[in-house]
């Protein structure tokens, strides 16, 4: 999971620039459980907003992490 959640595409097409303190995008984290670790339904809304906060700041910077 480590190389998906460095992936530049997936991070700009998951909304990733939008994820800020305060106010957490939970496009990438929803996604990273539901599709690359616990699958559909097992997890609650509490880890997709920790997640969410876990992972604020992770952006590209010209198409590179």
């Amino acid at each position: 999971m480590k190389h998906v959640v460095h992936d530049p595409a997936l991070l700009v097409w998951l909304d990733a620039q939008d994820n800020r303190k305060g106010q957490p995008n939970e496009n990438l984290g929803r996604e990273l459980m539901e599709l690359f670790t616990l699958g559909i339904g097992h997890y609650t809304e509490g880890d997709v907003k920790e997640a969410a906060r876990a992972l604020t700041g992770w952006t590209t910077e010209k198409g590179r992490l």
